[in-house]
């Protein structure tokens, strides 16, 4: 028997906030694309100067404002029209921090991707490909430069997020590998931070498409740079790190994948594969929600 609903809003209520969803998102989406949250550094300011600021429609931007405050995102203040940082948009003013991940989820190419759903339910395929012209999400991000960019920024975002605990679980584990390579790994983040911890690795390589391997550094000379497709070739490494990276590919595209990697492995070699998983059935899960976006 399924676990019911856990209790708090009335059916009617719930329902209606799923079907609005995007209301609130696209609300998010307008207001941190004109950046209105690195208005509040001194404290709490008139939104209708803001809006003059920054060349906008100043009750329209009021009314987004206000919707936000009324779930925690922002905060209205006594004085009318005044708004200010909430606890949950105080860490939004650093510009490499989590602002990239909400810009790029709130993308209008991201939006657009959605809007076809309802054929992929019926017929299955990826969410993009009716309204791009492309195969897959990813071709989508490869055709926008601003999508594009702002997908590495998030990346960058969401490595730093967990890197803390990839290298507090299992951190040095990776000691005993010569050469370990990091499939997918974006702007070499969490493959500098192995290199930082364990001495022994020889080489540490960071492999991504070109174009968001391009300008990745490191001051490590262990450090290297390979671009290509993980559905073509990898690097020969006997380590593979796959972080966050297998959530977004149907089983069969999975599959392909590590059969990639396998291809590559010195014998004896293992892959540490870091992703998110569906743990439990009829609870609030964001894992689930990334599984239906391909």
């Amino acid at each position: 028997m399924a676990t019911p609903p856990p209790q708090g809003l009335s059916p009617e209520a719930k329902l209606m906030q799923v079907a609005t969803g995007y209301w609130a998102s696209q609300c998010l989406a307008a207001v941190i694309r004109l950046d209105i949250q690195d208005c509040f550094k001194n404290g709490p300011r008139s939104i209708y100067d803001i809006a003059q600021e920054k060349n906008c429609n100043g009750d329209a931007l009021y009314r987004s404002m206000r919707a936000l405050s009324n779930m925690g995102i922002f905060m209205e203040c006594e004085e009318d029209g005044y708004f200010d940082h909430s606890p949950t948009t105080k860490i939004l003013e650093n510009p490499n921090g989590y602002i990239n991940a909400l810009k790029f989820e709130t993308h209008p190419s991201g939006y657009k991707c959605w809007s076809n759903y309802f054929e992929t339910v019926k017929n299955g395929g990826p969410n993009a490909h009716e309204n791009f012209n492309a195969k897959n999400m990813w071709d989508v991000i490869h055709q926008d430069k601003e999508f594009n960019a702002l997908f590495s920024r998030a990346m960058g975002t969401f490595t730093k997020m967990t890197t803390f605990a990839i290298l507090k679980e299992v951190g040095h584990e990776f000691a005993k590998y010569e050469t370990v390579c990091d499939v997918g790994g974006s702007k070499g983040v969490l493959m500098n931070e192995l290199l930082k911890i364990n001495p022994n690795i020889q080489k540490g390589i960071c492999f991504d498409l070109p174009s968001v391997v391009a300008d990745t550094k490191s001051e490590d000379s262990r450090f290297s740079v390979v671009g290509g497709s993980f559905f073509d070739s990898v690097p020969e490494a006997d380590c593979y790190t796959i972080k966050n990276v297998l959530h977004d590919w149907s089983d069969e595209k999975c599959i392909d994948i590590l059969r990639t990697i396998g291809k590559s492995m010195k014998q004896g070699g293992k892959i540490y594969i870091f992703d998110s998983i569906i743990k439990t059935k009829n609870t609030p899960s964001l894992p689930s929600l990334l599984d239906v976006r391909k």
